[in-house]
């Protein structure tokens, strides 16, 4: 914050001569790393009239801020240009990426025709595996669920951020059953469940996995599930139908001192809940 007032300042003044365009792209750098998306468009246009030596970068930058605004058409605008004026500058190497971003999200229908013309030449593992998670993603998008699984499937996730790992396996489990696909769909699931216990989905996936196991008659396995669920994430909001399901299956299976306990555990649930 210090650095972008002792900036400003610079900007301000009358007598800054060159330092204007240094103080400029400082405060562009700062406001883009801060994602402060307004600033970094009201100080570009200052950049872009003091400083012509690194007007690819403030172009991908001012880029970058009307994406992640919503604002796509201008973005495009900016990524076209900078292929196209400064194709050996280093913003050129990071604009191809950012204008897919930009064509997905205005819902582009040649993103897929983009992508893999993007692929012929992104050599990197992390940029190549990024595409291939935002193909992955559109291609769910557009409900070509056994596709999007296929895709999901073959991600390098090693070369992406490990935030990414629990969702790409997720929505591998998910294309699967949307695609109905159940046994490979329960397995996908399962190696979800496994690799990340602790996930904020996972108590919604293991109710999804024994509701599937209970419509394939596995009732031990379901059974199995539904107390796994209702012991290890009491909190979850899956504990009441976990409880609910167990009671009714156990009914139907006619253990009902069993079935009767867990009614009266999710009498105390919904007691203590509401």
């Amino acid at each position: 914050q210090e650095a972008r007032k002792l900036f400003e300042k610079v900007i301000a003044s009358k007598d800054a001569g060159r330092w204007k365009a240094v103080a400029s792209l400082g405060a562009l750098r700062l406001a883009a790393q801060s994602g402060e998306d307004d600033a970094v468009l009201k100080i570009s246009e200052a950049a872009l009239a003091a400083d012509s030596e690194n007007k690819p970068e403030i172009l991908l930058l001012r880029a970058n801020a009307h994406r992640k605004k919503g604002q796509n058409a201008k973005a495009l605008e900016a990524y076209d240009m900078i292929l196209r004026e400064y194709p050996r500058s280093a913003a050129a190497a990071q604009a191809p990426f950012q204008r897919l971003l930009a064509l997905h999200a205005a819902r582009n229908p040649g993103l897929l025709t983009e992508i893999d013309q993007y692929m012929l030449t992104a050599f990197d593992p992390g940029d190549r595996a990024r595409a291939q998670l935002l193909k992955a993603e559109e291609t769910l998008r557009q409900g070509k669920y056994a596709d999007a699984a296929l895709l999901y499937h073959g991600i390098n996730a090693e070369s992406l951020p490990s935030s990414a790992k629990p969702d790409i396996l997720y929505k591998v489990a998910w294309a699967l059953l949307q695609a109905g696909d159940q046994p490979n769909g329960i397995s996908a699931l399962t190696r979800f469940l496994e690799t990340y216990p602790d996930e904020e989905r996972t108590p919604a996936a293991l109710a999804q996995r024994a509701l599937l196991k209970q419509q394939q008659k596995d009732f031990e396995g379901a059974l199995s599930d539904f107390t796994l669920l209702s012991e290890r994430y009491p909190k979850s909001s899956e504990r009441e139908l976990a409880l609910q399901q167990k009671a009714l299956l156990l009914g139907q299976l006619q253990r009902n001192s069993e079935m009767v306990a867990t009614f009266t555990q999710l009498l105390a649930c919904l007691l203590y809940t509401s």
